[in-house]
């Protein structure tokens, strides 16, 4: 008897820690944050002016728009698309989204004066800092700032709502494609934390500036915050998970050397674990690691579709194809001194003219050291380190400015 009852109690202990564990669950799922509604329009904007395959049907790209514009009375940001993109406004909805627009200042107006007349600065702050957000989920640009602005002056601020307020700017910055304002938002931001520690916002700071950074094709310092940022990501606001280890898995693999890729990407729990839903980009990274480069033009093709259908990546797939095929050249001719077009163009799976034209390109521009010889139809290596290389190249411009200085002092002495 004593030991059936001991048998009950441990069946019900073991209960309530399932239950225990179901509840710690669904906190966990309850703190998903979502892309801030601006920047998933922003990259609706982008689909509807890319003229990639998968964005064909543009009217239901409009439509998506112009509903997520109706649902939540973006009255500024409908006469925003109409100036970008010469959509037509329907009078009737705009006045009713401006009207609803009025009524929710109107009570945040009446809240802050309450607040004004009955509470201290924090109470007031916040309501400041709410008609600020409610400014950006409409879509009015210079409203928001303006709220934003007048947050940090009321009252002393502490550095959590300052860097946070600041992040609000940068998120501005993308969703207006306004490049002045995210870096000074990544300016304000850096300096408050060169005065106090928050380790947090520090990480959510860097896929902040590592995202702009790749905006703006600066691939090796994208990767290196990224990468920082990888094993405690905070951004849901501004880049989805998935989308985030995209990203960093773009920029670290054109930017690492073997080993750095093998430790911090394909040895990476984080980025193995979304692997599965990327199968594109971890084929073809692992193509090129595995050396298994068969597999690899057709897999780096995937990945460059897939970047074509990302507004922070499109601009930047020729630039990411040429740097790829230009590792993958390096990494084989690595193991030869000579090698034939023909085993070369077999191992890669393309024709001996391409792969002859794509080598000569690398080669006049002075970023593989080989010779192709045409002759004898074979590749020859040039094994130089990289030191040498470098000093080679040093004195090659050195040589082309003081033949620019010499022609300018001539100019200028007749």
């Amino acid at each position: 008897k004593l030991q059936f009852l001991y048998f009950i109690g441990k069946m019900t202990s073991w209960k309530v820690h399932v239950d225990d564990i179901d509840m710690e669950k669904e906190e966990v799922e309850e703190e998903v944050v979502e892309v801030d509604p601006l920047l998933l329009l922003l990259q609706k904007r982008f689909e509807y002016t890319s003229e990639h395959k998968q964005f064909e049907d543009k009217d239901k790209i409009q439509k998506d728009i112009l509903a997520e514009i109706e649902q939540h009375d973006m009255a500024p940001y409908y006469q925003f698309l109409y100036e970008s993109f010469m959509w037509p406004i329907d009078e009737v909805k705009m006045k009713k989204m401006k009207e609803n627009n009025e009524k929710k200042m109107k009570e945040l107006e009446d809240k802050l004066a309450d607040a004004e007349e009955n509470y201290g600065e924090t109470e007031v702050r916040e309501i400041i800092i709410e008609q600020a957000n409610y400014m950006a989920r409409i879509g009015d640009r210079a409203e928001c700032l303006k709220f934003n602005k007048k947050a940090l002056e009321t009252g002393k601020v502490g550095l959590g709502p300052k860097l946070d307020l600041a992040f609000q700017r940068i998120r501005l910055g993308f969703a207006f494609n306004d490049p002045t304002l995210i870096q000074e938002g990544i300016d304000a931001a850096h300096e408050l934390l060169l005065v106090e520690g928050d380790w947090e916002r520090r990480n959510r700071l860097k896929v902040y500036e590592g995202v702009y950074l790749l905006s703006k094709r600066q691939f090796k310092k994208s990767a290196e915050l990224l990468l920082e940022a990888l094993s405690a990501f905070s951004s849901g606001e501004l880049v989805q998970y998935k989308n985030f280890i995209l990203y960093t898995t773009l920029t670290a693999v054109v930017t690492l050397d073997r080993q750095g890729l093998k430790k911090k990407v394909l040895s990476s729990s984080e980025v193995l674990q979304v692997f599965p839903e990327l199968p594109n980009l971890k084929k073809c990274i692992h193509s090129l690691y595995d050396c298994k480069y068969h597999e690899f033009f057709d897999s780096l093709s995937a990945v460059c579709e897939e970047m074509l259908c990302h507004v922070y990546t499109a601009l930047h797939v020729n630039y990411f194809y040429r740097e790829m095929r230009l590792l993958a050249f390096k990494q084989f001719l690595q193991s030869y001194r000579s090698v034939t077009l023909q085993s070369m163009a077999e191992s890669f799976c393309i024709p001996i003219e391409l792969l002859d034209h794509q080598l000569s390109i690398f080669i006049a521009s002075g970023r593989l050291s080989c010779k192709v010889d045409k002759v004898s139809g074979s590749v020859e290596t040039a094994q130089t380190n990289s030191r040498s290389f470098q000093y080679q190249k040093f004195l090659k411009e050195g040589d082309i400015l003081l033949n620019r200085v010499q022609r300018l002092a001539r100019v200028a002495e007749k």
